[in-house]
């Protein structure tokens, strides 16, 4: 049956009545029937509790399937809404495990071993699926990636270091107007070197963003304040990405000195278009499809508009934490641009800023929807794929792509590393 609920069981004189036919099986296997014995005895014990559920089992039911039945009364192997409404009274599946045990007069039985494809899970076979195909593209064409690397022009090294740190001081500068509290730029700017090195090895940038949080606590902001505080500058952060790919796609298909038949400008081509958008939408169903994370953004953007009713009617009143707020993240995300077409500058890519500014933020946009700590892996091949879309050699585009996450993401874990001790020892977080 599949759905043996209270709502789908009715007794009609003396017999009972089920409905919800239209998702049973007719080839089932014992495992599946054994399951829903285990919902029935759930349901009923919800409905005129354990004993008298315990008892009719015996009573009704076939010792062997009861014996067949048991390694599943555990929550884990209940359908969704039965398990979510056995949450409660506290134990009760337990309860009737044990109690039919007795009752049969059986030893402890071990419980059947269950293994639920969870969002999590597809989370992180996504991820995994990411990296290896990255390695194995990467392997594949190491040779060609090695000569275009030895025809590297240094002198756009040292612009694009100089860039990814003035991106972190960005960051800083809008941690700094999140609340309207005074906070030392240099203090958060050691607070966003060292959340930088947690983001390299944690997922969703949870380590970072832990971080943050606990420097706005220690310096005296209450949690609550600080948690919306930290999903303010995300908001602003998102605020100014939308705005900037508005820009950049409308400045790279306007350019007057790109060349539309060349791909040297008349911005991103056709199928960059689509993936870009495919993108928007296939992130739009996981999260209608996925009620955990759904949730989980929900109460993000709750607490958010709760630090705004809270706090942002003060921070309207103080045009420099709202320069500080957005301002910082449009530092951040220019010096980010700057440093990835600089990396291309240092390999002959010579695609007009504003064409490279554009391919950057639709790369970068695509590759956030897959959870890799840091996008490692997605945001290599998305640029990569980009850039050869708008006519660049791919052993260049690989070149350029592999300078850009050096500089931009693996050279900033050593400042990380060293900004997330002191921190510690000044008692910062």
């Amino acid at each position: 049956h599949r759905s043996l609920t209270r709502d789908t069981g009715g007794v009609d004189g003396d017999g009972v009545t089920f409905l919800g036919l239209d998702t049973a099986l007719l080839a089932s296997s014992p495992e599946s029937r054994a399951v829903d014995r285990a919902e029935l005895l759930v349901s009923t014990a919800l409905t005129v509790g354990a004993d008298r559920a315990l008892d009719a089992a015996v009573r009704s039911v076939p010792a062997d399937d009861l014996e067949s039945t048991l390694p599943f009364v555990q929550r884990p192997a209940l359908p969704a809404r039965t398990r979510g409404d056995a949450k409660k009274p506290k134990h009760l599946v337990d309860d009737l495990r044990t109690g039919l045990e007795d009752r049969m007069g059986a030893e402890e039985v071990p419980l059947a071993e269950l293994e639920r494809i969870s969002f999590g899970k597809i989370v992180t076979w996504i991820g995994f699926a990411v990296l290896a195909f990255f390695l194995l593209t990467l392997v594949t064409n190491w040779s060609s990636i090695a000569d275009a690397m030895s025809g590297i022009d240094w002198v756009w090294v040292g612009p694009a270091v100089i860039a990814t740190l003035v991106g972190t001081v960005g960051g800083a500068m809008s941690l700094a107007g999140s609340v309207v509290r005074p906070i030392p730029l240099g203090d958060a700017t050691i607070i966003m070197f060292g959340q930088s090195f947690l983001n390299r090895f944690t997922p969703m940038n949870a380590g970072g963003m832990a971080m943050r949080i606990r420097y706005l606590q220690k310096g005296g902001t209450d949690v609550a304040v600080s948690t919306a505080a930290v999903g303010l500058t995300s908001l602003a952060s998102g605020v100014v990405q939308v705005a900037f790919i508005v820009f950049f796609f409308l400045w790279s298909s306007t350019d007057p000195t790109g060349d539309v038949d060349s791909g040297g400008g008349g911005g991103p081509d056709l199928t960059l278009v689509v993936v870009f958008l495919g993108a928007i939408v296939v992130a739009a169903i996981v999260l209608a499809l996925t009620p955990k994370f759904r949730r989980w953004l929900v109460a993000l953007v709750k607490s958010t508009i709760e630090k705004i009713r809270h706090d942002f009617g003060e921070l309207l009143r103080m045009p420099s934490k709202l320069s500080l707020l957005f301002g910082g993240q449009v530092v951040a995300k220019m010096s980010t641009i700057l440093a990835f077409v600089w990396a291309c500058r240092a390999f002959g890519i010579d695609l007009p800023f504003a064409e490279l500014g554009a391919l950057y933020l639709a790369a970068n946009t695509v590759a956030s929807t897959v959870p890799t700590p840091g996008g490692v892996g997605a945001i290599e091949a998305a640029l990569v794929f980009v850039l050869t879309r708008a006519g660049v050699p791919e052993a260049e585009a690989w070149a350029a792509t592999l300078l850009f996450r050096l500089i931009n993401y693996w050279l900033p874990t050593i400042p990380g590393y060293l900004a997330l001790r002191y921190s510690e020892r000044r008692e910062l977080v």
